[in-house]
């Protein structure tokens, strides 16, 4: 089965840390090397790469773990454009193709400058990719799905070149260097439900439970304290990272923990019929009825309120911007890449890349509602885009009494 790159579907983001203590790091390496039947050739002055991913809630969680995997960054790259002058703004496109890596070369015309936007298939602007140049450079963006460029400005855009990326993703070099998925154990869940396959480092022999314990104490071991708000008013709150063993029973032993939840969602859900899609699944929990929480003589309602919750859509939000429960439920982990001679041209690219001396992959497969199975492949870019952001604060209702209707259903999906 050929790989399919899906970005609308499935994100990988990828970034070197940066900040992590050189200590930390020494001994985080220890620790994979404990748990890896190969000591990995990590390069004395190397940096650990943290990976994340997430999947569209549309096609619900993959019955089997994924895999990651690792390759050269060299691409094979080939024209896909021809040369054209920018006056005011225009666009360079190559039949709406997704590219993983283009280059090109952008020429102000004197005393200007270009612009440059990279665009998905429906024309949009991609987050955080794009390049601003006022003399003549070459350029490149590195993300997965840029199918168009925008150009503002006066000049020359010339030498454009890329890599397809389903091509990239099919290349016979990537290197297998992980099997992370969720942390069941075998005789908790099984096919078709679920696969509860070996997890970890290749050649995987883990259970699911033990390789997310290995995965989250790597990320405790190299934790970093939040950056500070910016705000005089909101201070930096204290975020350590969590007990391991205390994370993992939260996630796993309650009645309506995380993973039951999930393995409800697995065990009643139907990828091939459009009536019974794991999207649309709804865990329902029941919970003491509604009281003012800032009054403490305030009894409970006598109904109980009644929780209906999407599981994979409340699942992605957090694996989607929660670095422990991306780490401990499957969705990420962090590589101690060898060193390599490989580097990269220089060559203007947007700021919010980040490239290393190797490319990422996660790959995994989906039914879709059709019955037809597709190996969807994801691609590394640099982290998601963060930007300045202010925070305002503002009240969105006022305390109210219990209603006499309690019932509420959860708007998430």
């Amino acid at each position: 089965m050929s790989r399919h790159v899906w970005p609308q579907a499935m994100q990988l983001f990828s970034r070197g840390l940066t900040d992590a203590d050189p200590s930390a790091v020494r001994t985080a390496l220890a620790e994979v090397s404990r748990h890896n039947s190969k000591a990995p050739k990590f390069g004395q002055h190397g940096l650990p790469v943290a990976l994340r991913w997430c999947s569209l809630p549309a096609l619900g969680f993959p019955r089997q773990p994924f895999q990651v995997f690792r390759r050269s960054g060299r691409v094979p790259l080939k024209s896909i454009a021809t040369d054209r002058h920018i006056s005011g703004e225009g666009s360079i496109e190559w039949g709406r193709i997704n590219m993983f890596h283009v280059e090109l070369k952008a020429q102000p015309d004197a005393g200007s400058s270009l612009t440059i936007h990279a665009l998905d298939r429906s024309g949009r602007a991609i987050p955080g990719q794009t390049i601003a140049v006022a003399a003549p450079s070459k350029c490149r963006f590195r993300v997965a799905g840029v199918a168009a460029l925008s150009v503002a400005g006066e000049g020359q855009i010339s030498g454009i070149f890329g890599a397809n990326a389903n091509e990239v993703a099919n290349l016979n070099d990537w290197e297998l260097i992980e099997v992370v998925g969720l942390p069941f154990r075998k005789d908790e869940i099984a096919p078709p439900a679920y696969a509860p396959h070996p997890q970890g480092f290749p050649p995987a022999s883990t259970e699911g439970v033990d390789a997310a314990a290995t995965r989250l104490q790597l990320a405790t071991m190299l934790h970093q304290p939040l950056p500070p708000t910016g705000i005089a008013a909101i201070p930096t709150p204290d975020w350590p990272p969590p007990d391991v063993s205390a994370w993992l029973k939260f996630v796993r032993d309650p009645p309506d923990s995380v993973l039951k939840m999930i393995a409800k969602c697995l065990a009643n859900t139907n990828d091939a019929d459009p009536n019974n899609l794991q999207v649309a699944f709804l865990y329902s929990q029941k919970g003491p009825g509604i009281r003012q929480v800032d009054i403490p003589e305030a009894v409970a309602g006598a109904d109980p309120t009644e929780f209906e919750i999407p599981v994979v859509g409340v699942t992605m939000l957090s694996v989607g911007s929660e670095s422990y429960s991306a780490t401990g439920l499957g969705y990420g982990t962090i590589d101690f890449p060898p060193h390599s001679d490989f580097q990269f041209p220089v060559a203007t690219e947007p700021a919010m890349s980040f490239s290393t001396d190797f490319d990422y992959m996660v790959t995994n497969t989906f039914m879709l509602a059709d019955g037809i199975k597709v190996e969807v492949a994801a691609l590394a870019t640099g982290p998601p885009r963060s930007g300045n952001c202010r925070v305002h604060r503002r009240a969105l209702r006022r305390n109210r009494p219990p209603p006499s209707i309690s019932r509420r259903r959860n708007p998430c999906s």
